[in-house]
């Protein structure tokens, strides 16, 4: 999402947002919950996808801090806010900076046995 977009979004499109990654976390604390309860694995790893959810919990909590915000001061569209703020919800909400690593895997990467041949 750029600046603009950002700045432009109005109160009720953040709250719309907000709500949709609700849900999700609703989903998150029932797999966490399920996780505890058979004391297997992580409980914030996914089971079906190995995938740190904290991640996606810390977002969805990020665009409903930017939310009270807004109603805190008043503000119409996030712009209002100022330029600084702005900035700030921009690094916050950017999703490549919130991202977990990649899974781990059972395996390692296979490099071929194959022998290299050169031709007589």
């Amino acid at each position: 999402m750029s600046s603009d977009d950002l700045a432009q979004m109005t109160r009720e499109q953040v709250r719309r947002r907000e709500r949709g990654l609700s849900k999700r976390v609703q989903r998150i604390f029932k797999e966490v919950d399920a996780a505890k309860a058979d004391g297997l694995g992580l409980p914030w790893t996914s089971r079906t996808t190995g995938v740190d959810m904290s991640y996606e919990f810390e977002h969805a909590r990020r665009w409903a801090v930017l939310d009270k915000e807004m109603k805190r001061a008043g503000a119409d569209v996030v712009g209002d806010l100022g330029p600084a703020r702005l900035e700030h919800w921009q690094v916050a909400l950017d999703r490549g900076r919130l991202r977990p690593p990649e899974p781990l895997s059972a395996f390692r990467s296979v490099e071929s046995l194959g022998r290299r041949v050169g031709l007589p």
